[in-house]
């Protein structure tokens, strides 16, 4: 017969052969480590712990602990190369400085000059009499005073003109607007696709029985659902499944199994749980207890070990030494009534 006591640290209840009573053992639950009780019923206190130095892996850790605050090893100095003669660099050649550019003020000057005036006294140069000269094939071309003065007058008279034209022009262009650099258009925002919305929830109730026999909540039982056809092929770790999982073990565990089409859940202080299901098919519903115990050599059922070989790399271990149930549901638009879970006391 079985010796049945609860864990002192997690208060799993538990069933032990007598062959182990007063032995030292593992909660399959928690980990830690407790003591079966006699066969009179008394618990003797644990040993106290010992270091066990053939422990490779513990020497390993001892090592590296060790290494930590020894300090990076520094490298010698190198000796200073002596300097090396170079060439000096040539004289630069003398600086050539551009001319400067005009100066806007002293086209104002030119400006100023009245063009009207230069052509009254280039009218009034025309007036001017002069004798006239023959000119002959044996005397040559020959040039009066005032031919040449006229001509002088008339080349520096249309320079002028031809000039405050010009910059009277440039002072009257309006200046030209800077070039608009053209701006990026807004780039659209990312749109997510939108989830497929979850077609029904699944919903039940978990219970047990506890040592007098009465039906009790299932507080804290685990509940799985993922998809019976796989998509992907990375394996899953199975800590965050397992009793007082830590928080963000347990919420990772959550929304990978949502990335996977499933869900994963917590039975409340009632026993009850309701999970979303997110598209119609073929569904494995795995539920394990949170305090009702199996014995340590039974093996998991076929076809809950080839369930969980889909999505988890240790599937053996999972579950651990408590009851579970599995169960392959079918999921569809009509709702289904809420499904009952018991665990008896074995």
């Amino acid at each position: 017969m079985a010796i049945k006591f609860r864990c002192p640290h997690c208060q799993q209840f538990l069933g032990i052969s007598q062959n182990k009573a007063g032995m030292v053992t593992d909660c399959p639950t928690c980990g830690r480590t407790i003591r079966v009780p006699g066969e009179d019923g008394t618990v003797a206190p644990l040993p106290r712990p010992k270091l066990d130095l053939s422990d490779n892996q513990l020497v390993a850790a001892l090592d590296a602990l060790a290494t930590i605050d020894r300090p990076a090893p520094v490298d010698p100095p190198r000796p200073a190369q002596a300097p090396t003669d170079v060439d000096p660099l040539p004289s630069p050649g003398p600086a050539i400085t551009p001319d400067p550019l005009p100066n806007v003020e002293d086209a104002q000057d030119f400006i100023g000059i009245n063009p009207r005036d230069v052509l009254r006294t280039l009218g009034e140069i025309t007036h001017v009499t002069d004798t006239p000269k023959i000119i002959t094939p044996e005397t040559g071309l020959r040039f009066g005073p005032a031919v040449l003065l006229f001509a002088c007058v008339l080349s520096v008279g249309c320079g002028i003109l031809i000039g405050a034209g010009a910059f009277r022009n440039l002072a009257t262009m309006p200046a030209a607007k800077p070039a608009s650099i053209p701006k990026h258009a807004p780039q659209p925002p990312a749109v997510k696709a939108p989830m497929e919305g979850a077609i029904g929830q699944i919903a039940g109730s978990v219970t047990y029985a506890d040592s007098g026999g009465s039906s009790r909540p299932d507080r804290g039982a685990r509940v799985l659902l993922l998809p019976m056809v796989r998509r992907g092929t990375a394996k899953l770790g199975g800590s965050g499944f397992r009793v007082g999982a830590d928080e963000v073990d347990r919420r990772l565990l959550e929304a990978t199994a949502e990335v996977l089409g499933g869900a994963f859940g917590i039975a409340d202080e009632q026993g009850k749980f309701d999970i979303p299901a997110q598209a119609a098919g073929r569904y494995g519903l795995l539920v394990a207890s949170r305090y009702q115990s199996r014995p340590a050599d039974e093996p998991v059922s076929e076809a809950a070990r080839k369930f969980l070989e889909l999505y988890f790399d240790r599937p053996d271990q999972l579950i651990g030494n408590v009851q579970y149930e599995f169960r392959e549901i079918t999921v569809d638009a009509n709702p289904a009534g809420p499904r009952e879970f018991h665990f008896p006391l074995r």
